[in-house]
């Protein structure tokens, strides 16, 4: 119970830590976003008091309150879900721009880093088994260097190929503009044409990672003594790699992939960016470049929130798997 009690303590404590940056970030950013509001306000003739009142319901916070008074109000507004309305997107309210835009992210992601994980784990594998020979040697760098290729890169590239091109895919946009949303086919099979490339990039950037954990992985796990054993008894050497290495090499990864799903809520910027694709990601960069600061926070407190509850819970369920984890964070 006391290894329970501590992370989610952690957590708790890492998430109003958060919480305290994002407050003071509104007053520690060029030129002040709340004051140069009250300032340009005040300078068309509206008067101090109509003006404060548009300040507090743009950035949820009240600014002729005390500063510890602003920060209860801060927190008391977030948990009830309110970080103020985007001046950019006619006075929406930030979090609504946030949710709407969260399927869209979920989708792409939950089945590019799925897809990214299986072909890393089954390459990794095939790699491990052929340590040491020029094939290992060869995938192992060709891994290495295409992970240290940026994702923009890899994204600009696909890009220009499949929509540019060969012109095989949509470069922007959830759906297409004749399409009415809905639970139908026509749908579903023109949003998975949509994010289509977004997620091929996904993939392509992501597998790399996997494969060369697994490889690494697989090899500790091969050296152990129960596989040993296990060759020795004459047991099928499929048998051997599914139930003695395979699962037993993954329960390291497993930490990573949980973590990797809480990361999936932010997105990728750039690649959603480049793509039009309007999930977290997109809207968190044009709301950077436009200042909209409500936006931007909306975006931040959900990404950090799923990453949050995705290391705590991978520690959580980490710990069911191996009670050795429990026993060490005593």
């Amino acid at each position: 119970m006391y290894w329970l009690a501590r992370r989610v303590i952690l957590a708790f404590s890492t998430l109003l830590a958060v919480l305290i940056i994002g407050f003071m970030l509104l007053r520690l950013m060029p030129g002040n976003p709340i004051q140069a509001y009250i300032n340009s306000q005040l300078a068309q003739g509206v008067p101090p008091d109509i003006a404060y009142s548009r300040a507090k319901t743009l950035y949820a916070i009240y600014p002729q309150k005390p500063l510890w008074e602003q920060f209860f109000d801060y927190i008391r507004s977030v948990f009830h879900g309110n970080f103020g309305q985007s001046f950019q997107y006619q006075g929406r309210p930030a979090i609504d721009i946030v949710l709407s835009a969260l399927p869209w992210t979920v989708f792409t992601l939950s089945i590019a880093i799925t897809i990214q994980f299986i072909v890393g784990i089954l390459i990794g594998m095939l790699i491990a088994y052929r340590r040491g020979t020029k094939i290992d040697s060869v995938v192992t760098v060709m891994l290495m260097a295409w992970r240290a290729i940026p994702d923009y890169v890899i994204g600009i590239i696909i890009l220009i190929v499949f929509a540019v091109q060969l012109k095989l895919f949509p470069y922007y946009g959830e759906y297409s503009a004749g399409v009415t949303p809905g639970f139908n086919l026509e749908f579903f099979k023109d949003v998975l044409w949509h994010a289509t490339l977004p997620i091929l990039t996904y993939v392509i950037v992501g597998f790399p990672g996997w494969a060369l954990a697994m490889r690494g992985s697989t090899i500790g796990v091969l050296g152990e003594d129960y596989v040993a054993a296990a060759e020795a008894r004459g047991l099928p050497g499929r048998r051997i790699a599914i139930t003695y290495v395979g699962k037993n090499a993954i329960l390291p990864l497993f930490t990573s992939f949980v973590i990797t799903l809480g990361y999936m809520f932010g997105g990728s910027n750039f690649i959603e960016w480049l793509f039009t694709y309007r999930g977290i990601g997109y809207f968190f960069i044009m709301s950077t470049w436009a200042r909209d600061y409500a936006v931007v926070q909306a975006c931040l407190f959900i990404e950090v929130l799923a990453i949050i509850v995705g290391v705590t819970l991978a520690d959580l369920l980490y710990g069911l798997i191996d009670p050795r984890v429990r026993v060490s964070g005593r």
